[in-house]
């Protein structure tokens, strides 16, 4: 029984890649004739946008894994019986305060 569901859904993948590469040359072919620009110029700059997608989703997953663990480190260290106050939220983060015109504080 696995057997069949495994073939099932390499079956669907890869009806999906083709449609997903299918939609991507259909693309680049309509930009290649509205423009007068060579295929493989339409193609390197997919390729080089793709790339940067790719890297720039590797960034901000990093800088989010990054800034979870330091909320948690944070709301760890703040009192859950009670609503903390200043002085408690300003520990937790640290002691770092960055003093702003407005009344309320600012903590980066």
């Amino acid at each position: 029984m696995p057997f069949k569901y495994r073939t099932k859904k390499l079956a669907y993948r890869d009806h999906y890649l083709t449609n997903v590469k299918a939609k991507k040359q259909n693309a680049q072919q309509k930009i290649q004739v509205a423009s007068s620009v060579s295929m493989l110029d339409v193609r390197l700059l997919f390729t080089r946008a793709e790339h940067c997608i790719r890297k720039a989703s590797s960034k901000l997953q990093s800088l989010h894994i990054g800034l979870s663990d330091k909320v948690n480190t944070c709301l760890g260290k703040l009192p859950t019986d009670n609503t903390p106050d200043e002085a408690q939220i300003t520990a937790a983060l640290g002691g770092v305060r960055t003093h702003t015109s407005a009344s309320e504080p600012y903590f980066s």
